[in-house]
């Protein structure tokens, strides 16, 4: 005679409800500890000479960002790698942190050393010189999507505490751009070639 625990059915019945147990668990330490992350992104395109109208400071068109028109260099060969290092410069991560109030959003960032640690891994840059683009963008942490039990059914409550965190994002990106822009007017970027 066979015992109850040799029924091969229940053996896969106890192994399947604690991958469900074990799963279901998982998940939720997975929406309580791991902050969700929002992306931005801006493509700053630099005209080809012929495109180039002659007058002129720095900056780019933007794609998708408010910061409006921008003149253009003037000229076909300026250095784009320049601007991808002004853009990634410890002046303008610390200009950023100061207008933004980053801080405010991240209190474990102490110092100066925990801003620009914190900022340069954020944002980040692609340079494309064939198609003589420099595409920026951040990422930011928000906070867990569940805190409580009641935010595992009230979606709106966990979107509200993050709103700020999910603005943070494009904002950056328009600041690193904005900045970048004033770094290169200031230093005449467009003009020494």
């Amino acid at each position: 005679m066979r015992s109850a625990a040799d029924n091969p059915a229940r053996v896969v019945r106890k192994l399947l409800l604690g991958a469900l147990l074990g799963g279901a668990l998982g998940a939720l330490l997975v929406l309580t500890r791991v902050p969700r992350t929002y992306t931005a992104r801006a493509v700053l395109v630099f005209p080809m000479a012929s495109e180039s109208g002659g007058a002129g400071s720095l900056a780019a068109m933007l794609v998708g960002t408010s910061l409006g028109r921008v003149n253009s260099p003037s000229g076909g060969e300026f250095p784009l790698a320049t601007y991808e290092s002004v853009l990634k410069s410890d002046r303008a991560a610390l200009a950023v942190a100061d207008e933004l109030r980053i801080r405010d959003f991240y209190p474990k960032l102490r110092d100066n050393y925990d801003v620009l640690t914190f900022l340069h891994g954020a944002v980040s840059s692609v340079t494309g010189n064939i198609e003589r683009t420099i595409t920026v963008s951040a990422k930011t942490k928000g906070t867990p999507g569940v805190r409580g039990f009641g935010d595992l059914f009230n979606r709106g409550r966990a979107d509200a505490r993050d709103q700020r965190f999910r603005e943070l994002a494009p904002t950056m990106v328009n600041a690193f751009v904005a900045q970048m822009a004033l770094i290169a007017d200031d230093i005449k970027l467009d003009r020494a070639k």
